[in-house]
């Protein structure tokens, strides 16, 4: 019997047991493959239906309830009756025990609809208040600005979005900076219009699924919940423009982690009903004043703006009022960047004065089509792209031409990242920046025996680049942090001098980048961060068989290991000494 075969035959003997525990706690099946129980105390006095997934026992088993027999309206019941115990994949199932997880799943049920039905989930509708506005909105909006605080007029925008499902309706400040942030992500405007922004400073019960709500009574409820001076605005408002108008309201979140957004439009009326009632149409105030109890639409609204998009996808919310300047972009520096934009740095400054080469594109964070152009460039147009709410600045020029005709550029930075893989110009960095903010160096060694990130100048402390080098032959320095052995010739040619390349692979500047971002973020995001030497140590052995040998500091390491320091300070260094 294959893999695929013995699994149907587990999942049918389990889905056989958990059909005899149904029986054991008294479910009846019907000709609808459901099991179903007469009401009873331990469910709150209502009927409840058990179904049992074609997944089960990987599948926690689906529990319903007759929503249009319950008292009153309990969270955690989805129109279909559905009653949810537990996220999809949040519960981890002992698959060996399909009793069990029959009786705890009724229990959980259990346990919501007694608690639901004597009001004390009550506070969980506001927490839901989303899933139950944005059922069947046939609209949807694009919110990609900072939250306002005031009430007041805003632009709406159609986008041309072509075949894709990208939402091709959003609003923001403004027209312009609706379509600067449109063509970051290579959308076009098509058209454009006006909407209303208003905040209400209290959350209120979300209407129920399909509940219809009249244009009167829903703006009589939001008189309610907001300040008189922005009512009064948006009914001004109203008098300005005709319908279909549409409205977005926010309400702050119960558990004070921000507000939701959502919205509504006022709809056209019908041209004949202007006809019939000898009507010129003029405005939606005065669509309202004839037809007080037409619905409203509801619209979603898709967030795309910083303070929803940086808190729910991991991001670092302190950094979103930073900016980090990237010296070198190539394979480490340009993973670097990506790691920062992703972490949640506000504006990235790259400065690199190479154009992008084939040679590097299996290491790279750049594809084939940015052959040829400068790698800031493209990497400030892919990141700009991908994360549209970032702000990247590129500057194809030497890192010290910069320093010298824009030195505000990198020192006005809150840190610098430096990955130019270059230890001779690094070290003259570590110079010119030795009254700068925060500074990580980071660079990768061949092979895939290893990598470093090297965090400076945090709190006043001794500790820099210079620090690591030490004479080892003649003019020769060599690092002390090195895995390799000081005076072997690693890198390798496939065209003399003017072809020599560092061999590595992308999953070391991967694991570097990351390293090294980490040293950004604790020195921006920390009280006191101290200076940090962290050194990862890869497999040696294929430098050993291309022939070189480990340093005295490798032995000290295993394979995957990975060492922090902040023992590397000289009392002599000629810079921090």
């Amino acid at each position: 019997m294959d893999r695929i075969e013995a699994q149907k035959v587990f999942r049918d003997n389990a889905t056989n047991e958990a059909k005899e525990e149904l029986k054991t706690l008294g479910f009846r099946p019907d000709a609808a493959t459901r099991w179903n129980r007469e009401a009873t105390p331990a469910s709150g006095g209502q009927a409840i239906s058990v179904t049992i997934p074609d997944r089960f026992p990987d599948s926690l088993p689906e529990i319903f309830v007759s929503r249009g027999q319950l008292s009153r309206r309990i969270p955690h019941v989805e129109p279909n009756g559905k009653i949810c115990i537990a996220q999809e994949g949040a519960v981890l199932l002992d698959t060996g025990r399909p009793r069990a997880i029959v009786r705890d799943a009724i229990k959980l049920a259990e346990i919501t609809l007694t608690r639901g039905l004597a009001g004390e989930l009550d506070a969980d509708l506001h927490e839901e208040f989303l899933a139950y506005w944005n059922r069947g909105c046939a609209c949807k909006i694009i919110w990609f600005s900072p939250i306002r605080k005031e009430a007041g007029e805003i632009t709406l925008v159609a986008l041309d979005v072509g075949d894709s499902n990208f939402c091709k309706n959003i609003v923001g400040p403004s027209y312009e900076e609706i379509d600067a942030w449109a063509k970051k992500i290579n959308k076009r405007v098509r058209s454009f219009g006006k909407a209303f922004f208003i905040p209400l400073h209290t959350p209120f019960p979300p209407p129920d699924f399909d509940e219809q709500l009249s244009v009167e009574g829903f703006l009589e409820q939001i008189e309610d919940l907001c300040d008189t001076s922005d009512f009064d605005a948006l009914i001004e408002w109203l008098t300005t423009v005709t319908t279909p108008a549409t409205i977005i309201v926010s309400i702050p979140a119960t558990d004070k982690s921000g507000s939701v957004l959502f919205g509504f439009a006022i709809p056209r009326i019908d041209s004949l009903y202007h006809t019939r009632m000898n009507l010129r149409p003029k405005h939606a105030a005065q669509d309202i004043e004839y037809m007080p109890g037409m619905p409203i639409k509801r619209i979603e609204v898709e967030r795309h703006d910083s303070d929803f998009i940086t808190t729910r996808g991991g991001a670092f919310d302190i950094l979103r009022t930073k900016t980090v300047a990237v010296i070198g972009c190539g394979a480490l520096g340009s993973q670097a960047a990506k790691c920062l934009a992703l972490a949640g740095v506000g504006k990235l400054r790259l400065i690199d004065p190479e154009t992008f080469a084939p040679e590097n594109l299996h290491r790279h964070l750049l594809g084939a089509g940015w052959i040829g152009t400068s790698k800031v460039v493209g990497i400030e147009k892919e990141l700009s792209s991908a994360l549209p709410n970032l702000t990247v600045e590129a500057r194809p020029h030497s890192a010290e031409q910069v320093l010298h005709d824009e030195p505000a550029f990198i020192l006005g930075s809150s840190a610098i990242l430096i990955a130019t893989g270059d230890e001779t110009l690094d070290r003259v960095l570590n110079d010119l920046l030795v009254d700068g903010p925060p500074s990580i160096f980071s660079w990768i060694e061949p092979l895939g025996i290893g990598g470093h990130a090297l965090s400076t100048r945090n709190s006043g402390e001794r500790g820099c680049f210079e620090c690591l080098y030490e004479p080892i032959n003649g003019v020769r320095l060599g690092n002390v942090s090195s895995f390799v052995r000081h005076g072997q010739e690693l890198a390798r040619s496939f065209a003399g001098c003017a072809g020599r390349f560092m061999p590595f692979s992308a999953l070391d500047a991967i694991r570097t980048a990351t390293e090294a971002s980490r040293l950004v973020i604790e020195a921006l995001a920390e009280d006191s961060p101290k200076n940090t030497l962290v050194s990862w140590y890869g497999d040696p052995q294929a430098l050993i068989a291309a022939g070189f040998t480990v340093s005295d500091r490798a032995a000290r390491f295993l394979p995957g290991q990975t060492i922090r320091t902040s023992n590397f300070a000289r009392l002599d260094c000629k810079i921090c000494g």
